[in-house]
């Protein structure tokens, strides 16, 4: 448990999300008719239920959106709706119960370490310690899924690329310039949102830098 508790903190905390304006945009803020019922029903804690979206930008993985929903009479976080779609990861994703308590929803191991969750006002922002989330509608964390999953296929085509090229010919240097050039473009709507392949992000410094 104390393992999942910690999952939970990285993967909601520095995992990802959103300096990128097509993920933090106006339709973070809207809430579904789903969740709109769940609020009228009266339940406490109803405005913890839908999905957040990370504002931690991205380290090297895709943006962060986690889901919070009700299981019976328990309220549980899956901290990654995206995490089956991410490569070579050794981290696992976990759903976490959370515990009401006071207004706020507390995760806690075995060892009594707890992380609080805890609503603005308006019940847009999802705080946690060292960071918050935005609440994004169902349509939105589906868009942001379809990008994720446009990242992955990118990767895959950008690796393709490369099978049979002689690292060693005299031709592969503008061969690879070419190929990064080519998928730097590709690649470049997705920046603050997915998993990019370094040589990519390296060309994005350089292009920031005007190199």
């Amino acid at each position: 448990m104390r393992l999942l508790l910690s999952i939970l903190f990285v993967s909601m905390l520095t995992a990802c999300s959103s300096s990128d304006e097509n993920t933090s945009s106006t339709n973070t803020e809207i809430t579904s008719k789903e969740q709109v019922s769940q609020v009228n029903s009266g339940d406490a804690y109803s405005d913890y239920i839908g999905y957040w979206h990370s504002n931690t930008a991205p380290n090297g993985g895709h943006t962060i959106v986690s889901e919070v929903y009700k299981d019976g009479d328990s309220y549980i976080v899956n901290p990654d709706i995206n995490f089956d779609l991410a490569s070579n990861t050794t981290r696992k994703n976990t759903p976490v119960v959370l515990t009401p308590n006071n207004n706020k929803l507390l995760a806690e191991d075995d060892k009594g370490n707890t992380m609080e969750l805890s609503l603005s006002d308006d019940g847009q922002t999802l705080n946690i310690q060292n960071g918050s989330f935005t609440k994004i509608d169902k349509a939105k964390a589906d868009e942001i899924t379809t990008k994720i999953e446009t990242c992955v296929g990118l990767t895959e085509q950008f690796n393709a690329r490369y099978e049979g090229l002689d690292v060693t010919s005299p031709e592969f240097k503008a061969q690879d310039e070419a190929i990064v050039s080519e998928f730097a473009d590709k690649f470049t709507p997705y920046r603050d949102i997915c998993a990019i392949p370094r040589t990519i992000t390296t060309e994005f410094r350089m292009r920031d830098i005007g190199g």
